[in-house]
């Protein structure tokens, strides 16, 4: 009898060694800005999934976006520390601009200030302007389920007093 317990208490060990560990599940967040259209700086991210969309819009504040091919054909200055992509130019040529990023949101700003940052491994040299982020917060859309997972419904960024 007293064999039988200890082989079931090793037993118990030796299963509880071999079951898999429960990992965090991953979401893959893509982030973009279409200018025409065109992606012209994009960037992944990841969370566990449970930041809502407030959140995830958030992010659009510290992440890095990897220029495109596009990107290149705007013609920015390299040795530029930020551009700015304005819906109208001055010769009264309109453009369309987009931030999208999943499970945050869609905007399309009049104006939208590109900051250069140190360049990493993978590429990525530009960020957001965190103002720009916060105007475009009570602007952006989303999804019906997006909405209705929301933590704080009623939230709302004050609007900051920047001349566009």
């Amino acid at each position: 009898m007293n064999s039988l317990v200890t082989f079931s208490a090793v037993l118990a060990v030796c299963l509880s060694l071999i079951q898999p560990i429960a990992s965090t599940p991953q979401r893959l967040i893509l982030a973009r800005i279409l200018f025409d259209g065109k992606p012209i700086l994009e960037t992944t991210t990841s969370d566990n999934g449970h930041p809502d969309a407030d959140e995830v819009w958030n992010y659009l504040k510290s992440v890095k976006f990897k220029p495109t091919d596009e990107f290149k054909k705007l013609k920015i200055d390299a040795a530029a520390k930020e551009a700015l992509l304005s819906k109208k130019e001055n010769n009264g040529d309109q453009h369309e601009i987009i931030i999208e990023i999943s499970y945050g949101g869609k905007a399309t700003p009049r104006n939208l200030r590109l900051i250069r940052v140190p360049s990493d491994k993978q590429g990525r040299e530009w960020t957001l302007d965190p103002l720009d982020v916060d105007s475009e917060f009570n602007l952006r859309t989303i999804s019906r389920r997006l909405a209705s997972k929301l933590n704080k419904p009623q939230a709302i960024k004050p609007w900051k007093s920047r001349k566009r």
